[in-house]
């Protein structure tokens, strides 16, 4: 009889143990997005070449140093070479680009602009790069119809076709305006200036500027006002859709090499993207094999189950002073009993 009860105190700690530790493993956190097997701890990122982007806005050549410093920053960095943009090809990433679309100008179709919708949806980063007046005057085609605003326009926000001009605070001239003005956000973090030559400023119907020019700029398309003076005409805005983020920048020159170290073009680019990629956890059952996995899986759910892990234990307790009781009990019936 004491085999027996021994045994089972045994059998019902080992229960108890296992649904705890089981309960610890089973709201650990983990991406809900797939990602390239080289990606690091921070995320990837994809940078669109499909729609013929302008040619320093690539990787490889004027976005080279960007790709370094975003490396540096724990980030894996890729390019999409081959169209068109679906979301079998972009899923796997944290965060998508599409910087300047240029000539000769290829139109982006209605599926690929679902399924860019559909990554930003269900957690995807999007970053947009134009310059309204650029695409028009060499791709001869209306603003509207810039890949950059044709997708951006499902985020409610779009570049315009003019240049935003500052008289006073401008480095040479009042087409290379100095941006000084920022609303308080991640993406605006511990800027001071931001500069980079004949921006174009956004029209933001469903998101909010961050980044804007200040009381004496403005923004003109020939003769006519954009943003008149004191309108503060918006250079970087953002949005949230569904489980994603969107960024739009009026200009993709601010990230080229022979800016981005000048100001906070830099620590503006790094805020960007920081903000952009996001972890989403979800609830998984993941039973690991090692002892040192286990342990990872168990430890950050120790906060959340410590409630939890106390009734449980208080339970153990309760149990083994009854085992305890009834194996004293069952002695003292074998010490009388008569064989």
């Amino acid at each position: 009889m004491r085999v027996f009860v021994r045994h089972r105190l045994k059998a019902s700690a080992a229960a108890v143990l296992f649904i705890w530790l089981l309960a610890c493993v089973g709201v650990s956190e983990t991406s809900a997005r797939p990602v390239p097997a080289e990606q690091n701890s921070k995320g990837s990122i994809l940078f669109d070449e499909t729609l013929n982007e302008y040619g320093e806005s690539r990787i490889s050549t004027g976005y080279a140093e960007l790709a370094r410093n975003l490396k540096d920053a724990g980030y894996a960095v890729d390019s999409l070479t081959a169209g068109p943009i679906t979301y079998e090809k972009i899923s796997h990433y944290s965060a998508l680009v599409i910087a300047a679309p240029f000539t000769p100008p290829r139109s982006v179709g209605t599926s690929e602009i679902g399924d860019v919708k559909r990554f930003v949806g269900e957690g995807g980063g999007l970053l947009l790069a134009a310059v309204g007046w650029s695409w028009v005057a060499y791709a001869k085609l209306d603003v509207s119809s810039d890949p950059a605003n044709r997708i951006g326009a499902e985020f409610g926000i779009t570049v315009n076709d003019d240049v935003i001009y500052d008289p006073k605070d401008n480095d040479g001239g009042p087409a290379r305006p100095i941006f000084h003005e920022f609303a308080i956000h991640p993406t605006t973090y511990g800027l001071s200036r931001v500069c980079v030559d004949s921006p174009s400023s956004l029209a933001v119907g469903g998101g909010l500027a961050v980044v804007w020019g200040d009381d004496d700029s403005y923004a003109q398309s020939k003769s006519t006002y954009t943003y008149p003076r004191g309108a503060r005409p918006p250079f970087v805005a953002i949005t949230e859709f569904g489980s994603g983020r969107v960024v739009y920048i009026g200009h993709d020159g601010v990230f080229h090499d022979r800016n981005l170290r000048t100001y906070d073009n830099l620590k503006l680019a790094l805020n960007v993207f920081n903000w952009l990629i996001q972890s989403k956890p979800t609830t998984t059952v993941t039973l690991t094999s090692t002892t040192t996995e286990l342990t990872s899986a168990i430890l950050p759910t120790l906060p959340v189950f410590g409630g939890i892990g106390a009734l449980l234990l208080l339970a153990f307790i309760a149990g083994y002073y009854l085992a305890k009781r009834r194996r004293n009990e069952t002695t003292a019936d074998e010490d009388t009993k008569i064989w």
